[in-house]
């Protein structure tokens, strides 16, 4: 779900930024029908993570974790919509604003995720 705006998202006015997260949300879901089967998705954020909470059904493959040095909340497993299921691997900041150091850590943290719940990379 990437929204682009003129300003920081944070700084859109509350309402505006409800109309775009319902309208993200429609988006979202329909994006989510069309994807490939096998394909892992990446929330970025907890917006992202609660948007996806809202639209399907989501099995953490164990409770949610720390990384980093104690700094970022992750959780991975399975979604379920209404026709598909999918692996997903979610984080609780952005990660562009991570340091270098923990978006290697954060990638390294997908990867073993992804296949302890038996998805691959091609």
């Amino acid at each position: 779900m990437a929204c682009p705006t003129e300003m920081r998202f944070g700084a859109i006015p509350t309402d505006a930024r409800i109309a775009i997260l319902k309208n993200c949300e429609k988006h979202f879901l329909k994006t989510i029908h069309s994807l490939p089967d096998k394909t892992v998705i990446l929330l970025n954020g907890k917006r992202a993570i609660a948007t996806a909470r809202k639209i399907g059904q989501i099995e953490p493959k164990r409770p949610q974790e720390r990384i980093n040095w104690g700094t970022l909340d992750v959780v991975a497993g399975k979604i379920t919509t209404e026709q598909k299921t999918f692996i997903f691997c979610g984080w609780d900041q952005q990660a562009a604003a991570l340091p270098v150091q923990f978006k290697i850590d954060l990638a390294h943290w997908i990867r073993g995720e992804v296949e302890n719940l038996g998805g691959t990379f091609n």
